[in-house]
């Protein structure tokens, strides 16, 4: 049985488990910068902007 992960805690694993990257690599690999990074993933009411939200999905895929 798979573990249900908020949307934070999905995007802080995929960026630690499987893209073994800091934050700062991944804001360099993406521009989004990196304390806008670090409130996605600690679910701080940080509304995601259309743009990163497809940035994100894309760098992902």
């Amino acid at each position: 049985m798979h573990t249900k992960l908020t949307i934070p805690e999905r995007l802080k694993d995929l960026r630690v488990s499987e893209k073994r990257m800091s934050l700062q690599e991944l804001s360099d690999a993406t521009g989004i910068p990196s304390s806008t990074l670090g409130h996605y993933e600690k679910d701080e009411n940080i509304d995601m902007s259309l743009g990163n939200l497809i940035t994100l999905a894309d760098f992902y895929i």
